[in-house]
């Protein structure tokens, strides 16, 4: 499905990119795939060449039957320092011993120990019986693969970690996601980056829960629950001492029964404030600002305090004595849930504020599918790009400005644009043009250049247009098909109609049918679908063989 966020090794764009086009169907094409996808390879055209022999666009080439063994697997290419090696064995004759030293003299370029291998290797050849012209054509692919070709036994040893990570995520997605997410604590780019793939993928990361939550991340079959070490304030003797006091008398009914019931040395003020902002106590039915409201303006936390000393000194009340006897009169007052909450806005700020991401929504969530069509680029794919981005748009929310003064005494601005997917830096110097938008949660389309260099990557942003999202902007994503009339018959209408069921999402399908008068028509099909899936969208531009506008 593309859904590859967490896998070792493999979960790249080029990868997914690859895998789209080229879906492993065995163990040995995850290993060629980690031998090909490298500069070398995939910028000298050997990658494209191999899928296009791999998928029987091109027929294979084997030079001679006898070398078919070992170079199906790869389809004829000798992606592998390995077959390098045993195609000198099988067709010259060279010992093992032999065949390491033409892989270490190609490797290095060592033309004097080459040119005298060279001649082995013909003389060999001919002795074997093969045509002096086949071992030379095989000698110089050879030399040109060597620059590319890989250690096959390093690449198998990666491809076992890789399909041992995509068997966890394909059979234990939350347990799986939330040993990632746990794996990451303390980077916030990253758990930003894959909180959105778990939340877009079905295992929605929900607020921390002093009745759930462990100290990491934890799996709950609902999804995952992040970890109470993660809120801001509570450390490792906080959250055990929330867990143990949980495991052995039972979930926290309030946030009066969790002080009355934690020793009030584990904790203090500001952890509780935190855990509240954080939304550690929803589960209790209380809302964050009404409980707010208990820690600011009522004597809650003095009276916990007062009987955790009296217990400390041996002294027991009756209020302690009788508390559990429901007929004793003694039990403490709490009253009930109001229902009145912080707007959302204020709600996912605090949120921001404790954990240092937005967990339970992130702002622009409701506005993606309109973000979408703006801009081709979220935040978390400029992460993954090593090459700049010379014009284009960018959409997110400003945060992070810092105004500076510029050597010609102008000023400029650094801000963080960031999205539901991740946050890339932003570098502005035109900031008097654009001092309105350059605001702290400003919605902003940003036109620039993605630039990329050893100190990181960053935005050059040229102009900025702040975006008035409305409640009609926050209709959901779809999935735009343009097909011109000549290639959309029958049979691609059920094929079509087969691969769209394959990505069941949460996204509408529109198909634009384009005739060639100029006519257009459009309707909505009956499916529902993952609209960022590649695969899919691979798998569209194949059937209309690449004759196909998705939007």
């Amino acid at each position: 499905s593309g859904n590859m966020d967490g896998l070792f090794q493999v979960e790249g764009a080029l990868y997914v990119s690859l895998f789209a086009r080229l879906p492993p169907t065995r163990f040995s094409d995850v290993v060629a795939s980690i031998a090909l996808n490298r500069p070398g390879p995939l910028e000298s055209g050997m990658v494209e060449d191999y899928i296009q022999v791999a998928s029987g666009k091109t027929p294979a080439h084997y030079y001679d039957d006898r070398l078919r063994p070992i170079l199906e697997e790869t389809f004829g290419t000798m992606v592998y320092q390995e077959q390098i090696m045993q195609v000198s064995m099988a067709m010259s004759g060279f010992s093992a011993g032999k065949a390491d030293k033409l892989r270490k003299a190609m490797g290095k370029k060592k033309i004097d120990v080459m040119r005298q291998l060279q001649a082995d290797w013909n003389s060999g050849a001919v002795e074997n019986g093969y045509a002096l012209e086949i071992a030379e054509k095989i000698w110089d692919d050879a030399e040109k693969f060597a620059k590319y070709a890989f250690n096959k036994s390093h690449s198998a040893a990666y491809a076992i970690l890789v399909m041992r990570t995509a068997y966890l995520k394909a059979h234990y997605p939350n347990d799986f996601m939330a040993a990632v997410l746990t794996s990451y604590m303390g980077n916030t780019d990253r758990l930003i980056r894959y909180i959105a793939s778990c939340n877009h993928n079905g295992t929605p990361v929900l607020p921390p829960d002093i009745n759930s939550s462990r100290a990491e991340f934890t799996p709950v079959d609902e999804g995952i629950r992040f970890g109470l070490v993660g809120v801001r304030g509570v450390g490792q003797n906080v959250a055990d001492a929330i867990i143990a006091e949980r495991e052995e008398n039972g979930p926290f009914s309030s946030l009066h029964d969790f002080v009355n019931r934690v020793d009030a040395k584990a904790y203090n003020r500001k952890t509780l404030e935190a855990l509240i902002k954080g939304g550690a106590f929803d589960s209790t039915g209380y809302t964050r600002k009404q409980m707010m409201h208990f820690i600011e303006e009522t004597p809650l936390l003095e009276g916990a305090a007062k009987r955790q000393k009296d217990r400390d000194r041996g002294q027991v009340s009756m209020f302690d004595m009788f508390a559990d006897d429901a007929d004793s009169g003694f039990q403490e007052d709490v009253p009930a849930p109001d229902g009145v909450e912080w707007d959302k806005r204020t709600k996912l700020a605090y949120e921001k504020e404790i954990m240092g991401i937005y967990v339970s929504e992130h702002p622009l969530a409701p506005y993606e599918g309109t973000i979408s069509r703006l801009s081709k680029f979220t935040m978390g794919d400029l992460s993954e790009r090593t090459k700049e981005i010379r014009n284009a748009v960018f959409v997110g929310m400003v945060s992070n400005v810092v105004v500076k003064l510029t050597k010609r005494g102008t000023k400029m601005a650094t801000f963080t644009l960031e999205d539901t997917t991740g946050s890339c830096e932003c570098i502005c110097f035109k900031y008097d043009e654009n001092a309105q938008v350059i605001q702290e949660d400003v919605i902003a389309k940003v036109k620039g250049k993605f630039e990329v260099n050893d100190r990181g990557s960053q935005i050059m942003a040229f102009e900025l247009e702040a975006l008035e999202l409305r409640e009609e902007d926050a209709r959901p994503r779809h999935l735009e098909l343009s097909v011109p009339s000549r290639t959309f018959d029958q049979n691609r209408s059920a094929r079509l109609s087969r691969i769209l069921q394959s990505y069941p999402g949460r996204d509408a399908v529109v198909l634009m049918v384009q005739q060639a008068d100029g006519r257009r028509f459009r309707a909505e099909l009956p499916v529902s679908v993952d609209a960022q899936s590649p695969i899919m969208k691979a798998e569209i531009r194949d059937l209309f063989e690449q004759e196909v506008m998705i939007a």
